[in-house]
């Protein structure tokens, strides 16, 4: 695979991966998200609305005026996320999903 897919809000970004020989090199390879950035399906499943779904719908709070209902798909492709992240050798991959999926009401 010449490269991956990193996810900007609602598209793919292909970039070239460069990785140093893990096994000469003492390092770990992380990654970080945030729901809101990557999750989408945004009310599937039960989901509750966050704060973040009403401070992305209001114009002017985000540069572009992206939200989360899409974002990268992840809730839906998170087989091909998952993949992707092994391709580019990385070693710890902490994720977030909304709270609202969980306790949709809050409670």
């Amino acid at each position: 695979m010449g490269g991956s897919h990193v996810c900007l809000p609602g598209r793919y970004k292909k970039y070239q991966e460069n990785i140093a020989d893990r096994n000469t090199h003492k390092y770990v390879a992380k990654k970080a998200i945030h729901f809101i950035q990557i999750e989408g399906g945004y009310n599937e499943d039960g989901k509750g609305v966050s704060i973040w779904d009403t401070f992305t719908e209001e114009n002017g709070n985000i540069v572009d005026d992206s939200d989360g209902r899409v974002a990268c798909d992840s809730y839906h492709k998170y087989e091909e996320d998952v993949q992707l992240i092994k391709d580019m050798g990385v070693d710890s991959y902490r994720f977030s999903i909304a709270w609202t999926r969980i306790l949709p009401n809050g409670n």
